[in-house]
């Protein structure tokens, strides 16, 4: 999984940060806890990458520029604006959005195209010039990218955390510039397995006419046209994956994940056994993906 590349690779800057502090050994089981807001999906709202929302009658996807999908739960960036804090936020999804009338004091657009190193000068140049700055966030979206692409593990993903580490290497070298204390949390939201297996076609179980299908992948999404046929559609689809997915009506789903209460949630909801992926259409063509009970 992902939480073990630092310890698979010689992480400098990564164990420099670990050693006069504490390190956790991951992040799970939970079915996606949002780290900046202390709640569950079914709370904050954001209940996948891709999801439909009956109330808005939209779609969203990672990219949407609206805030309307974000106001669900108050982030740590609103709790801090709300105190009086100053915060900065740069490429963490919705740091730009206005949320319940909040924002971080210093935000910009999701930028994926930002270097590493550009970011992190960028995070710390804003608390150097601004000593009142309490909070700082700052995303990387490696190895993430590269152990979908590539699988967990690889010459590839590994290379992805070095980048990672030469970034929290520069964060270190500039601590001092910053006036007072500085606590430093990294932090991971999920792991990340192999899925090579063939894959399960959605069009083997439920006519894609009859439904709307919002989320592929480990975890898929369906809103049956006729709410009357959620359970034969949720049925149709569990018996064709032969084994390797469990479908869910949304009053069914385990208590334990927290994936109940949302609008957003689908009438129908089905979870791949690990490795194994949805798909409509082009097959998944990674070698790693993530989000399964595990």
């Amino acid at each position: 999984t992902t939480a073990t590349l630092p310890h698979q690779i010689w992480t400098i800057s990564m164990k420099k940060v670990f050693r006069p502090g504490v390190a956790d050994g991951g992040s799970g089981p939970s079915f996606d806890q949002y780290i900046h807001n202390r709640a569950w999906e079914e709370t904050h709202g954001i209940v996948a990458n891709e999801m439909w929302d009956p109330n808005l009658g939209e779609r969203f996807f990672m990219n949407t520029t609206k805030s309307d999908f974000f106001q669900e739960a108050e982030p740590i960036w609103g709790t801090t604006s709300r105190l009086g804090i100053k915060s900065v936020c740069i490429n963490w999804v919705g740091c730009d959005k206005v949320v319940q009338g909040m924002q971080p004091t210093y935000h910009f657009p999701y930028n994926q195209s930002l270097g590493f190193h550009e970011r992190t000068n960028k995070l710390v140049n804003i608390m150097v010039e601004d000593e009142d700055v309490r909070l700082a966030l700052l995303y990387f979206d490696e190895p993430d990218h590269s152990g979908h692409r590539y699988g967990p593990g690889t010459e590839e993903t590994l290379a992805a955390v070095r980048r990672v580490d030469s970034a929290i290497g520069v964060l270190r070298d500039r601590l001092h510039e910053i006036q007072g204390e500085v606590n430093v949390i990294l932090t991971s939201d999920h792991g990340m397995t192999w899925a090579t297996n063939p894959g399960i076609n959605l069009a083997d179980g439920v006519d894609p006419e009859i439904v709307n299908i919002t989320t592929t992948g480990p975890v898929t999404h369906i809103w049956p046209h006729d709410a009357h046929q959620a359970e034969s559609i949720r049925a149709s689809l569990e018996k064709s994956a032969a084994g390797h997915m469990v479908c869910y009506l949304r009053e069914n789903l385990p208590c334990r994940w927290h994936y109940q209460t949302n609008d957003r949630i689908p009438p129908v909801v089905c979870v791949c056994d690990e490795g194994w992926t949805t798909y409509l259409g082009d097959h998944f063509d990674g070698l790693g993906d993530h989000g399964y009970d595990n």
